[in-house]
């Protein structure tokens, strides 16, 4: 039975049976697969019945149809025919058909005799050879594993399995026909470009089943297995030597032998110090520092012991000293809590108490002694506390560091006496409602409350207790601490018409467009636009709250929002502009307005019949007309915003010929072949080449057409095929 495996001891591997036994297959090819092999055979063989060789099939014994007036002469994959007299064979060789000898000379009777090939003839004379034909005879030259016989006319088999009994060695030879075969002995195989059996090597292979704990040794035709040091078995498998156990490790007496797999190991005991197999004493107070925290480190024979410091007492085994609690004696921490740290104590004292100079116990703080404690109020000290009596107008605030005036009332920014006997006061200018007094007076209010009083003037005594921080800063009603006013948010009234922004000790107000800030009245008051000369151009303006319009001319279009008159008519344009004279030239083919004239790029410099100077680029006339002070760039009618100038699109005269290509502030022109760039006329020109020399062949005319030329010939000429004029 044919397979894909062979055994050692007990493990088997997967072979490649086409690459063992290069005689497999014999007339086929030999394709390997898991566990065995598959013979792929050509036409006219078959697979043996052992599936190991492609034998020829012979297709005479097939039919007895085949060759008729001749005889089937069977060949390795095919047939021919060797046909009778009077027959013979057609170009395939596999059919005889009759000779019409009256067509041959002389009746097919030759004059002489000829040789007879009989090679050709019978392809099968030299089986196992190549035939060679003689005049009269032939030869066989045979191939290897075959004999030619006496005569050298037939070629025998060699039976090398008899020639040479030890051919395979350690297997047993099979001869076949032209070769021999050898079957391997369990262990043994057909290496490639050998003829014998050889040794496998199972160790070199990995076809063994020794333990992964052995050592695996190739012997003829099989492997032996030995266990490792520190293991024991019979080498297939193998378990673990216990050194320690058997008495057979080497460690010190003051170590601990420790087994591990395949192996042992020594450690010194603790005290010890060494590899394990030589151990000494360890000064451990030497080789750690960290001992005896607290204490005192003693090294003993095999250990050490702890001397602890004072707080601190040694624990039972004596290697630590643990901390002594002190809280849990009497008479400590009074008006306070205890709390244990290594090696002594800490008090925290209650709210009001402080530590006494032996820091043991806990004394009154007399908190009337600080001079933040109940600003504007007296204070009274009391056993862990203190008590503020607040003055009239005034309430201790939340946290009982202050007395604070807590009422509210309007602020005003004008106050004048009404000069009556009452001396009451008269308040105006209303900015803020439901305010403190410190954020109407430490702020811009004059007056404050219902009725009206006047704020305290600056430096005075009243104005510091009341703004201790002085402009833009009061007192928190809650923390008594010096805290910014937020003047946008307390006084509504400032910066009327714009946007108050409250600033550290400040505010700013930002007046929107068309308002400017009166110092004073600190409110954003309307800008009449108009008083601005040229505003609208050659309109006329007309000013509104926060803004203004613009009445335009005829021929002009509000522009800008309505803030400006665009000119819309349109005219001529000119390259340039002479201020000597006053005059223009290079005017250009094209109409257009004067800010399509005027602000694109490298455009005009003059604008109009009778003309008109375009104003400079970067001056305050150029920028009224364009919006910028740029070339390239106008205002928007839309949006109002500056863009870029699409040269391209709004003059559709310019770059005539060619293609106009705008960039951001610009534009440029390219020109097809046959055309120039007029930088003078914004256009491309068309090129007479008729101009530049000779371009035509002998009696012919030049004649200049828009972007090239052409040739034609003169009277009494024409044009040849070549292109000639003849």
């Amino acid at each position: 039975m044919w397979t894909g495996y062979q055994s050692g001891a007990v493990a088997a591997d997967y072979i490649d049976e086409c690459e063992r036994n290069p005689l497999l297959c014999r007339g086929g090819e030999c394709v390997n697969n898991e566990g065995s092999f598959q013979c792929v055979c050509p036409d006219g063989h078959e697979i043996a019945p052992d599936g190991s060789a492609c034998l020829d099939i012979n297709e005479c014994e097939l039919s007895d149809r085949l060759c008729r007036n001749g005889q089937c002469v069977n060949m390795i994959g095919r047939y021919q025919c060797t046909c009778d007299t009077g027959y013979k064979s057609t170009e395939s060789r596999v059919e005889c058909v009759d000779i019409d000898e009256c067509t041959i000379e002389f009746g097919g009777c030759e004059t002489s005799c000829t040789d007879i090939d009989e090679c050709e003839e019978n392809p099968d004379t030299c089986d196992g050879g190549q035939c060679t034909n003689t005049p009269g005879t032939y030869q066989c030259l045979c191939f290897d594993g075959f004999m030619s016989s006496e005569d050298m006319k037939t070629c025998l088999d060699v039976d090398e399995c008899e020639l040479n009994p030890n051919i395979c060695l350690s297997g047993n030879c099979e001869n076949t026909k032209g070769s021999f075969i050898c079957h391997c002995e369990l262990g043994y195989s057909v290496r490639k470009g050998s003829t014998g059996c050889t040794d496998i090597n199972e160790c070199e292979i990995g076809a063994h089943n020794c333990d992964r704990h052995a050592t695996c040794t190739n012997t003829a035709g099989s492997f032996k297995c030995s266990c490792a040091p520190g293991w024991i078995g019979n080498g297939l498998k193998c378990t673990d030597l216990d050194e320690c156990s058997n008495g057979t490790h080497m460690c010190n007496n003051n170590a601990d032998c420790l087994n591990t797999m395949g192996s042992y190991r020594c450690a010194c005991k603790e005290g010890f110090s060494g590899d394990g197999f030589y151990c000494s004493d360890s000064d451990e107070c030497a080789d750690n520092g960290n001992l005896c925290e607290s204490g005192h480190c003693l090294n003993l024979p095999g250990g050490f012991r702890c001397e602890c410091d004072m707080g601190f007492f040694p624990t039972t085994d004596g290697k630590a000293c643990e901390d002594i609690d002190e809280c849990t004696f009497s008479d400590i921490c009074v008006n306070g809590r205890c709390l244990n740290v290594p090696g002594l104590f800490r008090c925290e004292c209650s709210f009001g108490y402080e530590l006494d100079r032996s820091g043991g116990n806990c004394t009154d703080i007399n908190e009337c002694a600080d001079p933040t404690i109940c600003i504007n109020g007296m204070c009274i000290n009391i056993p862990g506390s203190y008590h503020c009596n607040c003055p009239a107008d005034f309430e201790l605030n939340p946290t009982r560091v202050g007395c604070v005036d807590t009422r509210s009332g309007s602020c005003f920014l004008d106050v004048r006496s009404r000069g009556d006997a009452s001396e009451s006061l008269d308040c105006s200018n209303e900015i803020g409602v439901g305010v403190s007094k410190a954020s109407c007076c430490c702020s811009l209010g004059q007056g404050w409350g219902n009725p009206c009083e006047s704020c305290p003037y600056v430096n005075s005594t009243e104005y510091k207790t009341l703004c201790p921080g002085g402009e833009g800063f009061r007192p928190n009603p809650i923390t008594v601490i010096l805290e910014d006013i937020n003047e946008c948010q307390e006084l509504p009234g400032l910066c009327q018409g714009g946007q108050c922004i409250n600033t550290f000790g400040s505010f700013q107000c930002e007046c929107s467009r068309g308002y400017d800030l009166n110092p004073e009245t600190r409110v954003c008051e309307d800008v009449n636009e108009c008083e601005r000369p040229g505003i609208c151009g050659p309109g006329q303006c007309y000013n509104t709250i926060g803004n203004y319009t613009c009445i335009c001319p005829v021929d002009y279009m509000q522009v800008n929002g309505g803030n400006n008159c665009m000119d819309m008519r349109k005219s001529y344009c000119y390259r340039n502009f002479y201020s000597d004279n006053r005059t223009c030239d290079g005017e250009l083919t094209f109409n257009m307005t004067k800010k399509m004239c005027c602000c694109s790029y490298n455009i005009g410099r003059a604008w109009n019949k009778p003309c008109e100077q375009c104003p400079v680029p970067s001056t305050d006339k150029f920028e009224i007309l364009c919006g910028s002070a740029r070339p390239g760039y106008y205002i928007d009618i839309i949006t109002g915003r500056v863009i870029d100038i699409d040269e391209c699109r709004e003059i559709p005269g310019v770059c005539e010929n060619g293609v106009c290509i705008n960039m951001i502030g610009s534009f440029r022109c390219e020109c097809p072949i046959g055309f120039i760039y007029n930088d003078k006329l914004l256009i491309c020109e068309d090129i007479d080449e008729c101009q530049n020399g000779p371009v035509c062949q002998q009696n012919a005319a030049c004649l200049n057409v828009p972007g090239s030329f052409r040739c034609d010939c003169k009277p009494g000429y024409r044009f040849t095929p070549t292109g000639q004029c003849l």
